[in-house]
């Protein structure tokens, strides 16, 4: 009987071989291919189940959970990590939407929203009037620099745009020679050495140059908000903005002195109507 029971078993533990990892390399890549897996899942999983989380969030969770379990070495640890999330995967993107499931029950008692049409007329002219992008500080100054210099900032600099940084800084420290206004006597030396500085502060920075690189393939995007001229306007000193805040309640406290004079005045002269009315 027991040797029954061997037999029958063999073929599933054949079955459970086939799955498992035969190297640390066979269970990275296992490992590496369920985390795009999941990656991948997540906007689906954010948008049909109305998930209280941004996709992004949702990804740095997902990253997350993966990030616990860096520490275990054991390839067959590391295999039933990876059929437990496997089977996680299934249940999230399929079996939440089967009939009974839980997820189907919050989803059929999901209140509907009520639209509001004027709601939805303010805000679409509101969006349309002051539409904002959320750029960051060193987006807007990129984007800035490359419309002031108009110039592909690697020819700027004699280099080319694969050139590696100690390239890029030899370039600098070369032209900087060049154009410092102490050594350069044309008249726009001080400009272009400005323009040398902002050049490779943004090459030196490895964000800075991938997010200019872009610039270059794509072109420059809408990005003239109403934050870049408030960021252009010329910041008041606390003994301007004092004096303008003075002058603002002054105002309206003269305003408020007349209405309560004509209040009074008012006041008065309903009271003289009445006592001749009743005389």
């Amino acid at each position: 009987m027991s040797s029954q029971l061997v037999k029958g078993a063999r073929p599933a533990l054949k079955e459970i071989k086939a799955v498992l990892s035969s190297n640390r390399d066979d269970a990275r890549k296992r490992v590496l291919q369920l985390y795009k897996l999941w990656y991948r899942q997540a906007p689906y999983v954010v948008l049909d189940y109305d998930v209280p989380l941004t996709i992004d969030r949702c990804r740095t969770r997902i990253r997350d959970e993966f990030e616990k379990n860096r520490h275990v070495n054991d390839i067959r640890a590391i295999d039933l990590l990876v059929v437990k999330g496997q089977m996680e995967l299934v249940e999230t993107a399929e079996i939440w939407k089967q009939r009974g499931h839980i997820m189907d029950y919050f989803e059929q008692q999901k209140p509907v929203q009520q639209k509001d049409f004027l709601c939805f007329i303010f805000f679409a002219c509101f969006s349309f009037c002051f539409r904002v992008n959320c750029w960051e500080s060193y987006e807007l100054d990129l984007f800035d620099l490359v419309e002031e210099v108009n110039q592909n900032f690697y020819e700027f600099l004699g280099i080319s745009p694969n050139s590696e940084p100690n390239e890029i800084k030899k370039a600098y420290r070369k032209l900087s020679l060049q154009l410092h206004p102490d050594r350069n006597s044309d008249s726009d030396a001080e400009t272009k050495f400005r323009y040398l500085a902002s050049i490779y502060d943004v090459l030196k920075d490895e964000v800075k140059r991938a997010r200019y690189n872009q610039v270059l393939e794509f072109g420059l995007p809408d990005w003239r908000s109403p934050v870049f001229y408030f960021r252009r306007v010329r910041k008041l000193t606390l003994y301007e903005l004092t004096n303008i805040l003075v002058i603002i309640i002054s105002i309206g406290h003269y305003f408020v002195l007349w209405a309560q004079h004509f209040e009074k005045k008012l006041t008065l002269q309903n009271f003289i109507n009445f006592e001749k009315i009743t005389e």
